[in-house]
C-alpha cells in the first residue's frame, strides 16, 4: 500500500510543479492537468479503500440488515460501473422479471456487488459481456455475476479474497487487492457467503444472500 500511494503522490507533485512553468503551451498545460487529475483520482481511490476496510474491521460501522430489494441494490451497483464498461464497449445485462427481497444493508451490499462487477469489467476484454442472474432457493438468494474475461488461475482462486492479494494478471490494472476482501467480509457479516468458479473462458462469482422471511 505504501508503494501504491507513493506513485500517485510523486506524479501529482511533479506535474503540479511543471504547471508553474509560464512557458507551457496550451496543449502541454492540458496534458499536465489531465495527468495530475488522474494521480489525484488514484490517490482518492486508494484512500477510500483503506478507510472502508478500516471502518469495517474496527467495528466502527455495523451493518444493519433490513428488508431490501436485491434488484434495486444490483441496479445501483450496475450504475456505478456503467461508465467503465461503456469505455471498454462491455455489455452488462441484468434480466430479472421478479422482485427479490432479502435481509440486507443496502449501501454495504451495493458496495460488495460493485466490487465484483468492477473486477469483471477490469478483467474482461473490450467488447466483452458481463451477465447477472438471480436464483431463489429455500433460504437464500443467489446472484451470479458472469464474465467472459481472462479468468483466474486455479492456483490463485483460494487466495483472491485475502486482503491485499494481487494475482499475476493484475499487473497494470488499477487496484490494491481490497475489493474482494471487503465483499467477503460484507457477505459474512450478513450471514451470506461468496464463491468463485473460473477458467480461461471467464469467471462466475456467486453471492448468496439470506432471504427475508415475514414474521
Amino acid at each position: 500500500i505504501s508503494h501504491q500511494i507513493k506513485t500517485p503522490v510523486a506524479a501529482a507533485n511533479t506535474f503540479a510543479q511543471l504547471l508553474g512553468d509560464t512557458g507551457l503551451s496550451d496543449e502541454e498545460r492540458r496534458e499536465y492537468i489531465a495527468t495530475l487529475q488522474m494521480s489525484l483520482e488514484k490517490l482518492t481511490f486508494l484512500t477510500n479503500s483503506l478507510i472502508k476496510m478500516s471502518r469495517l474491521e474496527s467495528g466502527i460501522i455495523r451493518l444493519k440488515p433490513e428488508q431490501s430489494s436485491l434488484n434495486d441494490i444490483v441496479m445501483q451497483a450496475v450504475k456505478t460501473v456503467y461508465a467503465k464498461a461503456r469505455d471498454k464497449n462491455i455489455t452488462i445485462t441484468f434480466d430479472c422479471g421478479q422482485t427479490f427481497e432479502a435481509l440486507l444493508d443496502f449501501n454495504w451490499t451495493a458496495e460488495a456487488i460493485t466490487n465484483v462487477l468492477d473486477n469483471a469489467v477490469k478483467y474482461t476484454q473490450n467488447g466483452g459481456t458481463v451477465r447477472l442472474n438471480m436464483t431463489e432457493y429455500a433460504s437464500y438468494l443467489r446472484l451470479d455475476i458472469i464474465d467472459n474475461g481472462i479468468g483466474i488461475p486455479e492456483e490463485e482462486q483460494a487466495q483472491i479474497f485475502n486482503r491485499f492479494y494481487r494475482g499475476k494478471y493484475s499487473t497494470g490494472v488499477d487496484g490494491v487487492g481490497i475489493g474482494l476482501y471487503l465483499t467477503r467480509d460484507i457477505m459474512t457479516k450478513q450471514k451470506g457467503y461468496i464463491k468463485v468458479i473460473s477458467n480461461d473462458t471467464g469467471t462466475t462469482f456467486s453471492l448468496f444472500f439470506r432471504l427475508y422471511v415475514e414474521e
